[in-house]
């Protein structure tokens, strides 16, 4: 996939992120909300740890979205 959108808690998309990176084509982008400014951080250290670059954070009130990258690797 190119674009990924995930309007899900943190605790669904940390189950499910293995499966989002294997869909996910270099250079895609995924654009994940629904995380609570609280572990926002988490998040984004997962993505990290998949070769996911973070282009933004956006946060309003407790809740914050995360956009990514998947960097093209080899």
């Amino acid at each position: 996939m190119d674009l990924l959108l995930c309007n899900l808690t943190a605790d669904v998309i940390s189950a499910i992120f293995e499966d989002i990176h294997r869909v996910m084509r270099p250079q895609g982008i995924a654009i994940f909300s629904g995380i609570l400014n609280t572990q926002v951080a988490g998040i984004q250290t997962m993505a990290s740890s998949h070769v996911h670059s973070t282009l933004e954070i956006m946060s309003r009130g407790e809740w914050s979205s995360l956009v990514t990258r998947k960097i093209n690797v080899g």
